[in-house]
Parts: C-alpha cells; structure tokens; sequence
C-alpha cells in the first residue's frame, strides 16, 4: 500500500512544478507594494474551474469569519496564496482520482462490439454518444465527495497558521518549517521535514535575500505538505472503499 500511495503522492507533487518560479513573484509584488491581490482573476488565469468553490474561496471555514478581509494586506496575501495552493492542490488529486476511479470502472467492465457488459451487475447497456450514464453521474457524485473531505481538512486553517508566518513577516524572520511541519502533520512520504522538491521551489534563489518571498514559499511549502498529507488519508479511504 505504501509504494502505491507514494506513487500517486509523487503525481500530487509534480502538478505543484514550476510553483515558485511562475507564481510567488505575483504575490510577492502585490505584498511588496500593500496591495490587493485579485484571487478570483488569479484563478480563473491559472486553474481549471474547481466543481465545489467559486474563483477566491473555499467557504467550509479555511478563511477565519472573525477577520474582516482588507484589514490588513499582509495576512489577506498570506491567506489568498494558500487558498490558491489549496485548490491547485484540489485540481491534482481530481486528476488523480479520475485516474483511479477510471481505473476501476475499467476492471470491472468489458467492451464488446460497442456494448458495455458490467460484470458485477451483470447487465447490459448500448450507450448513446454524448449520453451521461447512470454510472458517470454517480463517479461524478463520488469525486465530488472525495474532493470536499479534500477542502474539509483545511477548516481553520487561517486560525491556527496565519499569524504565525504573518508575524515572521514583520520580524523579518522565518518559521522553523522542519519543527513546525512536525507539530501539525504526520511525516511526509516523499520530502522530510522542511523539505520541498526541486522542481517546485527555486534551487538556483538564494534564500536569505528576500525574506517575503522566503517567507511565502515557506507558506506555500506547508500548506502543499499540509495538503498532501491530507491526499494520502483521502487515498487510504478511496482504496478501502474500492476493494469491499
């Protein structure tokens, strides 16, 4: 189970490539100048529709009610940057279920002649094309399921993370990530504590520098761990169910 489960974390990771090159600087500018960063546009440029959430938010809580957004820019940066983590991280592990839940159907049925035979139901159905099967309207009910215990995992996000990487902003420091990935989440199947893969960070930028934009991928890096750890619980349920 644990190499498989690696197998599909390693397909998390790789939709995060290129993360810090073709997006922290975006951020950064906006947290740089105080000014407001446009999510719903940002969004809508760079990720496919999600099937839960509008453009900008993840209404399940990730966002703290008791702040009013626009009170202070460092933090609505801070929190914009990890929600648009949260659903790029939302777009891999659909594609990833898709695969697994295609995989399945795919087992189970047999294609003769254009007549699909299901061998658990044992029936037989001729499928018009541009036709929704029965089957498809429930595997979409099902990733729907799946990908709200996703974004589920994230309610009080804002409440429990935000001020600690907020404030290492304004004291131009940083969070220890190693120490605090190991407080809030298990051990990370691919990358050890505090570590990201080379593909997503910038190896050839010199940390130190430039403490925001250090300080953002650092946010980045947690709240894409914090996610994957999440993957890797939402998989074990998904393997579970499929198998009785």
């Amino acid at each position: 189970m644990e190499e498989t489960l690696k197998q599909y974390l390693n397909e998390y990771y790789r939709g995060f490539t290129g993360f810090e090159l073709e997006h922290i600087e975006d951020f950064t500018k906006c947290l740089k100048e105080y000014k407001k960063f446009n999510l719903e546009e940002y969004e809508i440029s760079h990720l496919d529709k999600d099937m839960l959430f509008p453009p900008g938010d993840i209404k399940i809580g990730v966002r703290d009610a008791r702040t009013t957004k626009g009170s202070n820019i460092y933090k609505d940066i801070l929190m914009d940057i990890a929600i648009f983590t949260m659903k790029m991280g939302g777009e891999n592990v659909k594609r990833i279920l898709e695969t697994i839940l295609l995989e399945n159907s795919q087992a189970s049925t047999t294609t003769q002649n254009g007549v699909t035979a299901d061998k658990e139901k044992g029936a037989t159905t001729n499928k018009e094309e541009g036709a929704t099967t029965d089957k498809e309207k429930e595997q979409t009910k099902l990733l729907s399921h799946y990908i709200l215990f996703f974004y589920k995992d994230f309610k009080g996000f804002e409440e429990h993370h935000l001020d600690d990487f907020a404030n290492a902003i304004r004291e131009n420091s940083r969070v220890n990530l190693a120490e605090y990935e190991s407080k809030y989440m298990e051990r990370d199947l691919i990358f050890g504590p505090g570590k990201m893969g080379e593909g997503i960070i910038n190896e050839k930028r010199r940390r130190g520098n430039d403490m925001i934009k250090d300080n953002l991928m650092d946010f980045t890096t947690f709240t894409i761990k914090m996610a994957a750890d999440t993957t890797k619980k939402l998989l074990e349920i998904v393997f579970d169910t499929l198998q009785k």
